[in-house]
């Protein structure tokens, strides 16, 4: 039994190239001192001195920096190459980190959250397009899940030391974060692949090749996982509310319980994805859908504990479907030259979610509870992924648009 049990580890995590790996690494290291924003807030507040109002609205501009930085980050990764985009990306990440933890007017603050966001963001549609490049379509999902899997072991090592260090002093956080991402420029640099810069001609072909913006059913596609992320992303507003005014968790208890969705992510999302990944993804993202929306929904039944925790395991492996598959997705959507483009347009649903979700969520909490707001949750279980087998059915696959299909100027 325990033989079978390793074997299956191993063949998950088997059979994908160095350069994925390498591509891992980078984000382990990286994400492994990613300590200044999820105490930023607490440092507004505590250091210095801003009333919570103020600093949430600070805060809010990290998604403005992330909305622009997967925008950016997507086209030049196509016109530059993603491995020189995910570079510029760490290295200005590591400067506008460092000017924050020196800023001390708030439009010095708020303009350096700006800019370490949109340097930070700009990394991930590189990485994607890095990652499609790098393997091919048949495995990409789970290349995907790698990169998940290494954020999630390098936050939860990362986080706890970030909060014994903001209790000594958060000048700390801003030096580590800085030098993380300086360490994982350094690891892509040594070990990535060295590719050369886009020929002539394929800057001509990139420039040519169809725009995401025009691109009907990719569009459709993004907003529905842009609402389904905003369903997930209560986690970050609503659901640590719910548990501590509502079931009675302390503070500690609500990260504890939060903690439970990055261990499953780390023991069974490499698994989960490998077993799925050669059948249709677009099913399976709806599953992963509908799993996220009902697992929030199981917080109606919540009177303790037991109930809270089974709900955040069923929206785990929701997500363990949701996120790699729908990144495979989008990559194979994308036509030869636009695979940064389309991935940036991608990520921007998670941003755009990033903001929406804590406000939508607070909002109806506030106005119809917290069965209205868990009641919605499930209504959308069901609503979503027939959104999903509809968009499926209509496209009647999932190959890039074909010459002509898509108007090919830039949007």
């Amino acid at each position: 039994m325990l033989r079978t049990l390793v074997r299956s580890y191993r063949d998950a995590f088997s059979g994908l190239p160095r350069q994925v790996w390498v591509l891992a690494l980078c984000l382990f290291v990286n994400r492994l001192g990613m300590m200044v924003v999820p105490f930023l807030e607490l440092y507004l507040t505590g250091a210095r001195g801003y009333a919570v109002d103020v600093a949430g609205r600070l805060v809010a501009l990290y998604g403005v920096g992330s909305v622009l930085g997967v925008s950016l980050g997507g086209r030049l990764a196509d016109r530059f190459g993603p491995r020189r985009v995910q570079l510029a990306s760490l290295l200005a990440h590591a400067v506008f980190l460092a000017a924050l933890g020196f800023a001390r007017t708030t439009l010095a603050i708020g303009a350096a959250i700006v800019a370490a966001s949109l340097a930070g963001d700009a990394f991930r549609p590189a990485n994607g397009a890095a990652i499609t490049a790098a393997v091919g379509p048949l495995s990409r999902a789970r290349a995907f899940s790698l990169m998940s899997f290494a954020v999630c072991v390098g936050l939860t090592l990362g986080l706890p030391l970030g909060g014994e260090l903001a209790e000594l002093d958060f000048a700390w956080l801003f030096w580590i974060d800085a030098g993380t991402a300086l360490v994982a420029a350094g690891v892509l640099f040594v070990l990535g692949a060295r590719t050369p810069p886009p020929t002539p001609a394929e800057r001509v072909l990139a420039a040519g090749a169809p725009s995401p913006w025009r691109d009907r059913p990719f569009l459709a596609f993004v907003l529905l996982q842009c609402a389904v992320a905003t369903v997930l992303f209560q986690f970050l507003g609503a659901l640590p509310v719910f548990l501590k005014h509502e079931l009675g968790f302390a503070e500690s208890a609500v990260g504890r319980a939060l903690g439970l969705n990055a261990l499953l992510i780390i023991v069974l999302e490499m698994q989960v994805v490998r077993r799925v990944e050669r059948r249709s993804s677009p099913l399976w993202i709806a599953l992963g859908s509908c799993l996220i929306c009902a697992g929030y929904g199981l917080n109606l039944l919540a009177g303790g504990a037991l109930v809270a925790l089974l709900s955040i395991a069923v929206w785990s492996v929701g997500e363990m479907l949701f996120f790699p598959l729908g990144a495979a997705l989008a990559s194979q959507r994308a036509p030869e030259g636009a695979v940064g483009r389309y991935l940036g347009v991608y990520h921007l649903a998670f941003a755009v979610a990033l903001v929406l979700a804590p406000l939508t969520g607070t909002a109806l909490y506030e106005a119809a509870g917290a069965r209205g707001l868990w009641g919605t949750c499930l209504a959308l279980g069901f609503l979503l992924p027939l959104a999903y087998r509809v968009l499926h059915r209509r496209t009647g696959g999932w190959a890039p648009p074909a010459p002509g299909e898509v108007p090919s100027r830039a949007a």
